[in-house]
């Protein structure tokens, strides 16, 4: 008889912690689908940086270029732009939204010793 309540009550755990595990997973999708993310380049002083919002909230404010050892900001509003659409690209994806040196020089952002590359 004691064989069968333990048996019993860990089959009742089991059961309980994996409904649990299902249902804060699919809230936790949900959540995630409801977001709504937008991008919008900001103008500065010395020149262009891009802010992400969730749900109107301001989530990431980037002033300057990532990556380079500079403190320079992106020298256009469309250099801010495409790497803002990067991050957002990431975000969306479940990503780290974080930009590398490489992907600054494939998007022509900056150039091989990391200075920005003016935009036309």
């Amino acid at each position: 008889m004691k064989k069968y309540k333990v048996l019993l009550i860990a089959s009742v755990l089991i059961i309980a912690i994996t409904a649990f595990y299902f249902y804060t997973t699919k809230n936790e999708s949900k959540s995630v689908a409801e977001k709504t993310w937008t991008l919008k380049t900001i103008k500065i002083d010395e020149g262009w940086g891009y802010a992400i919002y969730q749900n109107d909230m301001l989530t990431i404010k980037q002033n300057r270029i990532p990556a380079i050892p500079a403190n320079t900001p992106f020298v256009s509003k469309e250099s801010a732009q495409k790497v803002g659409e990067i991050v957002l690209q990431k975000i969306k994806g479940h990503k780290i939204p974080s930009i590398s040196k490489q992907e600054l020089q494939n998007l022509g952002i900056i150039d091989s010793l990391f200075q920005p590359i003016p935009q036309n």
